[in-house]
């Protein structure tokens, strides 16, 4: 087998075993959001998050910022 057809394999298989991984977490990540929005608070924060502006695009511009300030306002009624 020559380099190039060697790599190509080699290129395939990692592509397979990425897309394998990326299904497994993308499961296991709609497991965790499903059992948020199960939860009364999960869904208060939630929708505090969507009301402060956060799936804005300048809400996602200051993501970091917004989260640390909806914890603190969460840490404070709860």
């Amino acid at each position: 087998m020559s380099d190039g057809k060697r790599a190509a394999s080699a290129g395939r298989l990692c592509l397979g075993i990425a897309e394998a991984q990326v299904t497994e977490d993308l499961l296991v990540e709609g497991d965790l959001f499903n059992a948020l929005l199960s939860d009364p608070q999960g869904r208060a924060a939630m929708a505090q998050f969507l009301t402060s502006g956060g799936q804005t695009p300048e809400g996602e511009r200051r993501l970091g910022e917004l989260a640390g300030k909806l914890a603190g306002e969460l840490a404070e009624s709860g």
